[in-house]
């Protein structure tokens, strides 16, 4: 398998991130590095829809919520710093201190050309590293803290070291409306990227391809876009149209933009119209790409009723997995999606 496809990036990514939490680090992380490159130096076909910077962005930045490997590695190699200048009992510090430092004060130590690549790199955060330690001195015993970006002296833990030194970006409205405990992963990748108006519509695709006329699959009439394709196209609409019959507010607006600015503004709770709301929305924006794209590469056509009939019946068996509390609110849900409650389970009538 090759280095620079997608898959092995995704299992190579876990396994690193697996074996840097344990003493391998310094191998692991020279293997990141030349692996990095091969992907930076490979003639791979297209480009990301989403930069990798913004996709290791927590949910709530607007991100996918995983951890860049670099920031993650740096954090865990400050672990080590740790245990030089505020746990020297252990072997291992007790080591550094006799061999490496010989007394000297690890924040005067600088690299030298014969020094091994991850001693070097711990001389090459410490000035990072320092401003975040806090000494205290009692009785000739000095004790250390941590200070984070706040300016708080707390325990030290990787967890807290990895806030500190991560990007962190403004928080986004939006994140609940796709990432919610009952949420479909693959339909809340396809809702994510729409959101971000990064899937290859045909308005992207015409600035790639300005000599060639283009038109939505669905309705013939424009070439689409995110704006066309959820929710004013006229195939669209009808599907949308007739999920939001099912649920008790149907006032959501006919554009993907304002649908999910509406929900934004929403409590997030465990109300079952809160998570059907979020639900059909995922679902509706899937089914109708997943549609357009069947009509552009395999030729094959569903009519909107047919599509419709797929979502409702996809959410009827999602809200069979939903554990409940019987309520007004629950019990209207199973009427209008052709449910009955069966105590704290919805079942088929």
């Amino acid at each position: 398998m090759c280095w620079n496809t997608p898959t092995f990036s995704a299992v190579a990514g876990m396994e690193v991130e697996r074996a840097i939490s344990t003493r391998d680090w310094v191998w692991w992380r020279g293997l990141l590095l030349i692996m990095l490159k091969i992907r930076c130096t490979s003639n791979s076909k297209g480009k990301a829809k989403v930069a990798w910077k913004n996709v290791c962005r927590p949910k709530d930045q607007g991100g996918l919520g995983l951890k860049s490997l670099r920031e993650w590695n740096e954090t865990l190699i400050v672990k080590h710093i740790w245990r030089i200048i505020a746990q020297n009992d252990t072997l291992w510090g007790k080591w550094v201190n006799v061999v490496k430092l010989k007394d000297i004060s690890f924040w005067d130590v600088e690299p030298k050309y014969d020094d091994s690549w991850g001693w070097k790199h711990l001389l090459n955060i410490k000035d990072k590293v320092k401003i975040h330690i806090n000494v205290q001195s009692c009785n000739g015993i000095n004790s250390y803290l941590w200070v984070d970006n706040a300016g708080n002296k707390v325990q030290f833990s990787s967890q807290r070291v990895w806030k500190d030194f991560r990007t962190n970006n403004n928080k986004v409205a939006w994140s609940h409306v796709i990432w919610f405990k009952q949420f479909d992963p693959k339909m809340a990748f396809i809702l994510w990227l729409a959101v971000l108006k990064r899937l290859n519509t045909q308005d992207r695709i015409q600035q790639w391809m300005p000599n060639v006329v283009l038109s939505c699959v669905l309705c013939n009439k424009e070439r689409d876009s995110i704006d066309h394709l959820f929710f004013s196209c006229e195939y669209s609409l009808k599907v949308w149209e007739r999920l939001k019959s099912c649920l008790i507010f149907r006032g959501l607006p006919n554009l993907l933009s304002q649908a999910v600015q509406v929900l934004s503004q929403y409590p997030h709770t465990n109300n079952i119209w809160c998570i059907l709301n979020r639900l059909v929305l995922a679902a509706c924006v899937y089914y109708i790409w997943q549609e357009r794209n069947h009509r552009v590469f395999k030729d094959v056509k569903r009519s909107a009723n047919v599509l419709s009939d797929m979502i409702f019946n996809y959410v009827q068996m999602k809200m069979l997995t939903f554990k409940v509390k019987p309520s007004s609110a629950v019990i209207k849900a199973a009427k209008m999606w052709k449910l009955q409650l069966l105590g704290s389970r919805f079942v088929y009538m």
